[in-house]
């Protein structure tokens, strides 16, 4: 599902956007998890044009309505 929700943003401007999951992180609790928790994966967003990768971390764990990060749109 994640690939799936990255693979419909874009850039500010329609940019096409490239992503790599680089970690994960930030354990945290959750009925959904393994034991009780979970962990955050953390993905590095680059496009054409900006000027550093942004980390985008993502929970797996627990669905909500997908939301369109700040400086990104939908394609």
């Amino acid at each position: 599902m994640e690939r799936k929700f990255l693979n419909q943003l874009a850039g500010p401007n329609g940019e096409e956007i490239s992503y790599n999951r680089t970690s994960s992180c930030c354990s945290f609790d959750t009925p959904r998890g393994f034991l009780g928790s979970g962990l955050l994966d953390v993905y590095e967003i680059t496009y054409d044009g900006l000027d550093a990768p942004i980390e985008l971390y993502i929970n797996m764990y627990d669905y909500d309505e997908p939301m369109i990060p700040v400086g990104f749109t939908r394609k």
